[in-house]
Order: structure tokens, then sequence, then C-alpha cells
């Protein structure tokens, strides 16, 4: 009986201590909320968009290595079966996977702008108050429209060195074979 009351206060305890750690809903969702509260909601925010770009970034990363392996087996087939024409194929698919980054990245990009907007408001330590809490894709803000985001992330150099050095690579064997 007395394990059961010491076990029930913990758990008041807990909830109690879950409650002042979240920030309250309907004050967020008021806008009512104090400049502190504020703060921590949005270090919460900057730390979900940390992870989102984590995960972006390990899944470009493995479509990068499903790249290399599709290239380098097309091209290991085009040399031992001495088809020319798959060499061409290795190259559509560098071609194709660049824009298939642009793509992912053109939706990657409207973490960034909230990220950067977040960023830029706590070192200042102004603004903070005009930031919309848990907005994390800026819906509210003034992000950049589709068309914008995409010619932006269409001309990175470093997806186009990336993607044309193995697309070209595809072409030198071709001409080599």
């Amino acid at each position: 009986m007395l394990e059961s009351k010491q076990t029930e206060g913990s758990l008041d305890d807990e909830q109690a201590t879950v409650a002042q750690a979240s920030p309250p809903t309907a004050a967020v969702n008021q806008g009512d909320i104090t400049r502190a509260e504020r703060f921590e909601v949005l270090k919460l925010e900057i730390s979900l968009l940390q992870s989102r770009f984590d995960k972006f970034d390990g899944l470009i990363f493995q479509m990068r290595g499903w790249l290399i392996t599709i290239v380098a087996g097309l091209l290991g087939a085009a040399i031992s079966l001495k088809n020319g024409q798959l060499t061409f194929l290795a190259a559509g698919a560098a071609i194709l996977f660049y824009f298939l980054e642009t793509l992912w990245r053109q939706n990657w990009f409207k973490y960034v702008i909230r990220y950067r907007r977040i960023r830029d408001a706590l070192h200042r330590g102004e603004g903070i108050r005009d930031l919309t809490p848990y907005d994390l894709t800026d819906f509210y803000g003034n992000r950049p429209g589709w068309y914008s985001r995409l010619w932006n992330n269409l001309w990175s150099f470093e997806r186009f060195l990336f993607c044309g050095s193995l697309a070209l690579g595809s072409l030198v064997v071709h001409a080599l074979m």
C-alpha cells in the first residue's frame, strides 16, 4: 500500500516535471508565450532542423553511393561486353541523378531558410517575437517560391562536378572503346 502511494506520487512529480518542461500548446497557438519560452521553443526547433539536415545528408550520401555503383557496373559491363551503348546509359544515369538530387535539395532548402532565419534572430537577440514557433518549413515566413528554390539548387558546383565527372568519365570510356 505504501509502495503504491510512492509510485503514484512519483508519477505525479514526473507529470509535473514534463508539464513544466514542455511549452503550453494553447499559448503557442495564441502567440501569448513569453520571450524565454519562445527562445526555448526556437532552440528546440533549431535542434529539429539540424536532425533533418543530418537525415538529408545521409540520404544524399547513400544516393551518391548508388550512383557510383550503377555507373561503375555499367562501365564494367560495357568494357567486358564491348558494348559502347552501355557507356551512354552510365552517362545518362549520372545526369538523371544530378536532377534527382536537385529536386531533393529543393525540398531540403526550405528547411535551410528557416534555420538561417532562426539563427540570425537568436544571434542578434531581436526579432524573436516575430518568429512563428514550430514553423519548420517557414510556411509563415517569406521563403522563396518553388521555382526560385529549384533554380538556386540547380547550379551547385559540388554536385555538378561530382555528377559531371561521372558522366564525362563514361563518355571517355566510350571514346576509348
